[in-house]
């Protein structure tokens, strides 16, 4: 088989594939994801800018607003990603309150990069 017709083929499969990216951010990974030919299902973080941004760059997705340990934003991820089989979250990211800027961060009950980890084993242990 062309490879022409190989990547054909493997992006209309991706198309069916719904993509859950959990601490999104604006969008990044929502974005790659996209443009690999997957549909973006939803999308969540606990920035509301953050939230806004990616409203207006994923208007086929759903956004949900809100911390991911808080029973009420992890009910909507698990409805709005009911059917999803990918699941992608990148670390959370707390505003720097000098610079402006986003950085890593593991104080004031920001969940860690390793808590990343943990919350998507968990969203996807939830979503089975």
């Amino acid at each position: 088989m062309p490879i022409e017709r190989w990547s054909e083929l493997t992006r209309e499969l991706r198309s069916d594939v719904r993509v859950v990216d959990l601490f999104s951010g604006a969008g990044g990974f929502s974005e790659g994801f996209r443009q690999a030919g997957f549909r973006i299902a939803v999308g969540s973080d606990i920035d509301p800018d953050a939230c806004a941004t990616y409203r207006l760059n994923f208007p086929e997705a759903h956004t949900v607003w809100g911390d991911i340990r808080e029973p009420r934003v992890r009910d909507e991820l698990l409805s709005a990603a009911s059917g999803a089989e990918v699941v992608v979250g990148g670390p959370p990211l707390k505003r720097s309150r000098k610079s402006g800027t986003m950085c890593a961060s593991t104080t004031h009950g920001t969940p860690s990069i390793a808590n990343s980890s943990e919350w998507l084993t968990r969203f996807a242990l939830w979503h089975l």
